[in-house]
């Protein structure tokens, strides 16, 4: 991280930031154009008050900046993902929660995945066909049970689709279910992010999100060198490093 970013309060675009690392990505947001909210609204979550840096609206995504791993509350960040409200998006949503850390340089190739932080409803039963047994589980985009079924790409899948898609081989097939909330974790990059107005979840980094693997740096970004992105990708990063505040520039209006 540049010194001074840390904890120099800086102004850009009309917002008195906390840290110039802060105002760094408000430079990426908008060079990206990605519509942001700086520190809208704050909440009480697990015994404390908790205010998230950003909001982005396109994909009602709260956005978390730190720029040094010391600084960063882990359990926090998974308590605030599962309990920061669920907001209206315009297209698909972004993970609840993302988590940036100091500006990288630009990749040569490819996408970098910052993590994101989601929560997940499931639906888990339990299918007795005769004398079989079968687990299920049902979350969305995908259904799944044990015995090798599976139907992917429906976003409306839901518990009373079970017995529905069972039918099709165990017309007698008896269900229960019950629900239960996960957190669940991923590298989530910038670099298509006009396709669906959300950042996109990278499917070929090089390892497991941090959070995953239960130790590691969470602010270390993971590359995902196949995607394909867009080129203001690279123009965004280097502005962001690039962008001076020390003589007081406050950035365009908004």
């Amino acid at each position: 991280m540049k010194a001074g970013d840390r904890a120099l309060q800086t102004r850009y675009a009309g917002y008195r930031f906390r840290s110039r690392l802060e105002a760094r990505w408000a430079v990426f947001f908008d060079a990206m154009k990605i519509p942001w909210l700086y520190e809208s609204q704050g909440y009480y979550i697990a015994g404390r008050s908790y205010l998230p840096d950003f909001f982005l609206p396109d994909c009602g995504t709260w956005v978390e900046v730190k720029g040094d791993e010391g600084e960063l509350d882990h359990s926090l960040m998974l308590t605030a993902a599962e309990r920061l409200p669920e907001k209206k998006c315009k297209q698909e949503p972004g993970p609840r929660l993302l988590i940036l850390g100091p500006i990288p340089e630009p990749p040569a190739t490819g996408d970098l995945g910052w993590i994101g932080i989601d929560v997940v409803t499931f639906w888990r039963g339990e299918v007795q066909d005769g004398d079989c047994s079968f687990a299920c589980t049902v979350r969305r985009g995908y259904w799944e049970c044990e015995c090798g079924w599976r139907l992917e790409g429906d976003s409306d899948i839901g518990p009373g689709d079970l017995c529905k898609h069972l039918s099709a081989f165990a017309p007698q097939c008896t269900m229960t279910t019950v629900s239960e909330v996960a957190v669940v974790d991923g590298w989530w990059g910038f670099g298509r992010y006009r396709e669906a107005m959300r950042p996109r979840m990278l499917a070929n980094t090089s390892y497991a999100t941090p959070v995953a693997d239960n130790g590691g740096e969470w602010l270390e970004p993971a590359l995902d060198p196949y995607e394909d992105v867009s080129p203001d990708l690279a123009a965004a990063y280097l502005a962001a490093r690039s962008a001076r505040f020390e003589h007081g520039e406050r950035g365009r209006s908004r």
